[in-house]
C-alpha cells in the first residue's frame, strides 16, 4: 500500500488473425473483452533498459483462466515493405474477478495554504497479471506471474523496440481481444529518460494515441534490481491523469507573479534527507499532464525544514500549471500556479 500525506506476462506458428491498428475493429469488442493489456514498461527499468514488463487486466465478473491464450509483438516501422516476425508468447495462470479502482484524495496543508497532499491507496492485485522479460528479479518484493525470453525464433525479437510495436492479445479462439499499436510518432506514451511506463488511462477504451499516459514517477510501485524506485505500477492499479483528478475536485490555482522561484516547504522528517536523487519534482500543464521544462533544488533551511525550490522563468504565462513534488518516502505534495507578468 502506498499513501500519502507523511506516511510512511514455447514458441507457436503465426496466427492468421488481422494485424493491429488504430481504428480496427476488436474480435471481441464492448463487453465482450474481458482482459486488456494495461501497462508496457518498453523503456524497462533505470537498472536495465532489457528489463523490460508488461501487464494484463482482468475486465471480468468472474476468474479467467489463460491456458491457450497468446500475447504477441513485433517492431513496428511506418512505410516498411514487409513486417516484422512476430514474437508470440503462450500465457498461462489466472487472473481474479475485477476490482474497482480506488479513489485520489486531495488534503490541504493547513500550514500551507495553496498546496495539497495526495492520498491514494495502492495494493497489489490479482486482477492484474505481470509478465516480465529475462529475470523475476527486475522487479523487487512482486512476483512476476510469467517470466518470458528463454527461446527467441530466428529473426523475432522478444525486445520491445523503443521506436514502436505493434502488440496483440488472442484467445483459444484465435480472437483479437486487444491490441497495441503505435503510430508513426512511436509508442504513445511511456518515456526512456526516466524509465516511465506505458499505462492505460481507462481500461475501457479502445486503443488509441489518447488511450494511454505515461508514469511520471509518482505514483510508483516497488524497485528495480538496483534499488531504483520504479516509475511504473505493476501489478497495481495504474496511476491515474492527475489533472483530470484536480479538475474532478474543482482545485482552483494560486495567482503568482513570474519572476520570484517557488518555494514549497516540507518539515523535517528523518525518511526526508535533502538528497535530489530521491527525490521528484515534476511540472505539469493540464489537461493530460503535459511535462514542462523546469529546474528545481533542494534548499536545507536553518530550522531543518527542506525547501523545494521551483524556477519558473521557463513556464507559459497567463496559463495553469501543476507543481508535483514526492518525497523520498513516496508522500506527494501538490501545488497549481497561475502565473502572470511581473
Amino acid at each position: 500500500m502506498i499513501r500519502g500525506l507523511r506516511t510512511s506476462l514455447s514458441i507457436l506458428a503465426a496466427m492468421l488473425v488481422p494485424a493491429a491498428g488504430f481504428g480496427q475493429a476488436l474480435d471481441a469488442p464492448g463487453d465482450l473483452q474481458q482482459v486488456v493489456i494495461s501497462e508496457v514498461a518498453w523503456a524497462g527499468t533505470r537498472a536495465s533498459s532489457a528489463h523490460e514488463w508488461i501487464e494484463l487486466r482482468s475486465l471480468a465478473t468472474e476468474p479467467i483462466d489463460l491456458a491457450e491464450w497468446t500475447l504477441r509483438w513485433r517492431p513496428s516501422h511506418i512505410g516498411a515493405e514487409e513486417a516484422e516476425p512476430w514474437f508470440e508468447l503462450p500465457l498461462s495462470g489466472r487472473l481474479a474477478a475485477s476490482e474497482p479502482d480506488g479513489p485520489i484524495e486531495f488534503r490541504e496543508d493547513e500550514d500551507q495554504p495553496g498546496t495539497w497532499w495526495v492520498f491514494w491507496d495502492l495494493d497489489w492485485r490479482d486482477d492484474f497479471l505481470l509478465i516480465v522479460r529475462g529475470t523475476d528479479s527486475s522487479i523487487l518484493h512482486t512476483p512476476a506471474d510469467l517470466v518470458y525470453d528463454a527461446v527467441t525464433p530466428i529473426d523475432a525479437t522478444s525486445g520491445l523496440d523503443d521506436s514502436g510495436a505493434e502488440m496483440e492479445l488472442i484467445d483459444p479462439r484465435g480472437r483479437l481481444i486487444d491490441r497495441v499499436s503505435t503510430g508513426a510518432g512511436g509508442w504513445a506514451a511511456g518515456e526512456s529518460e526516466w524509465s516511465g511506463s506505458m499505462e492505460r488511462t481507462d481500461p475501457h477504451e479502445p486503443d488509441s494515441e489518447r488511450a494511454w499516459h505515461t508514469n511520471l514517477g509518482l505514483v510508483r510501485v516497488e524497485m528495480d534490481a538496483w534499488g531504483n524506485l520504479i516509475h511504473g505500477t505493476p501489478k497495481h492499479e495504474n496511476s491515474p491523469v492527475f489533472a483530470e483528478a484536480v479538475a474532478a475536485e474543482d482545485i482552483g490555482p494560486t495567482s503568482a507573479p513570474m519572476g520570484e522561484p517557488i518555494l514549497v516547504r516540507f518539515d523535517p522528517l528523518p525518511e526526508w534527507p535533502a538528497d535530489e536523487r530521491m527525490w521528484r519534482v515534476v511540472v505539469t500543464r493540464p489537461p493530460l499532464d503535459e511535462v514542462l521544462e523546469a529546474e528545481w533544488s533542494l534548499i536545507e533551511a536553518d530550522d531543518g525544514a527542506i525547501l523545494v525550490e521551483v524556477a519558473v522563468n521557463r513556464l507559459p504565462l497567463n496559463e495553469e500549471i501543476h507543481i508535483w513534488a514526492r518525497t523520498p518516502s513516496g508522500d506527494v505534495l501538490f501545488a497549481p500556479f497561475l502565473f502572470y507578468p511581473y
